[in-house]
């Protein structure tokens, strides 16, 4: 059960927003065991790189610089992102305990190029081509000492607006919904 503090209504701009890109941001939640707390993302990656390590640079400039790093700088600026992405994304508890999203796992440097070079080549492509890049997988963790049951859930700006599913329950985050409480089972 997801308990929101709007109506139906206001989700409606939002369904119109995802069909006119690609692919949006999709979290699936799921419980591996009474402590343990699994999210699968499914990230517009590029962008979302682009929007926290260099908002002021043109997204195809971005693309060149980044695919040019080496292996560790990029590891680095992975890092980076990473890092922002758990300070600011985590479950709250009843109890006003904090779990914290962790252990990200981004996809392999090689598949991270491998996207950079298709994006290269698809903004080479006119405007009306529709063309996009596939969402990449991130898995991320929250584990607590205590058995999970109702938890708060807010996550990175940055990866607004982002569909969320727990098992039945299904809804947006956005900058104007940007938590939501889950009953966890």
């Amino acid at each position: 059960m997801v308990v929101l503090a709007t109506s139906f209504s206001c989700c409606l701009p939002l369904a119109t927003f995802a069909q006119t890109i690609g692919h949006y941001n999709k979290l699936d939640i799921s419980l591996v065991d009474s402590k343990s707390i699994e999210c699968e993302f499914s990230l517009n990656l590029l962008p979302l790189l682009q929007s926290y390590l260099a908002p002021k640079s043109d997204y195809g400039d971005f693309l060149q610089s980044f695919s040019k790093l080496s292996d560790s700088s990029m590891q680095k600026e992975l890092d980076k992102l990473t890092k922002e992405l758990a300070v600011k994304s985590f479950f709250n508890l009843p109890s006003g305990a904090k779990l914290s999203v962790t252990h990200w796992q981004l996809p392999s440097k090689q598949l991270i190029r491998e996207a950079i070079k298709v994006n290269l080549m698809m903004l080479q492509m006119p405007p009306n081509a529709a063309s996009h890049i596939d969402p990449m997988l991130i898995q991320a963790k929250a584990s607590s000492k205590m058995p999970v049951t109702r938890v708060k859930l807010q996550l990175h700006p940055a990866l607004f607006p982002i569909f969320v599913s727990y098992k039945e329950d299904k809804f947006w985050l956005t900058q104007e919904i940007p938590v939501a409480i889950l009953d966890i089972y």
